[in-house]
């Protein structure tokens, strides 16, 4: 059976997602800009994973490791939440490389700390 939301409930519902989808274009835009280690804030394992996968684009290929997901052209790439022990707490990472740099490795990379959903909180 189908439930009609108030014009408030609605309304609220409507702010909440464009506040979300601010939240995460900010995410990804400071991804793109960033230089070296730098925070992204923070962010569920779920947002992370959406973001991921918009940050590395469409038909991105699965590294080695079977988890961290790269662009078609190699320039970006994700790495899906993971424990880091010497912080004590889950991130997800956000890295790319620069067109002009003479080395493979990566020369940004953004740590978005990952909190738990509310799912998980209950």
């Amino acid at each position: 059976m189908e439930t009609a939301l108030s014009s408030g409930a609605y309304q609220a519902t409507v702010e909440a997602a464009k506040k979300q989808t601010a939240k995460e274009i900010d995410i990804l835009k400071r991804a793109a800009t960033g230089k070296g280690n730098f925070g992204l804030g923070e962010g569920t394992a779920e947002e992370a994973n959406r973001l991921g996968r918009a940050w590395v684009g469409r038909n991105a290929k699965t590294a080695s490791d079977g988890k961290t997901l790269v662009s078609v052209d190699g320039m970006r790439q994700y790495r899906p939440p993971g424990f880091k022990p010497k912080l004590g707490k889950s991130q997800a990472n956000f890295e790319k490389r620069f067109k002009e740099q003479r080395t493979r490795g990566w020369q940004s990379n953004g740590h978005l700390d990952i909190k738990k959903s509310k799912k998980q909180r209950r």
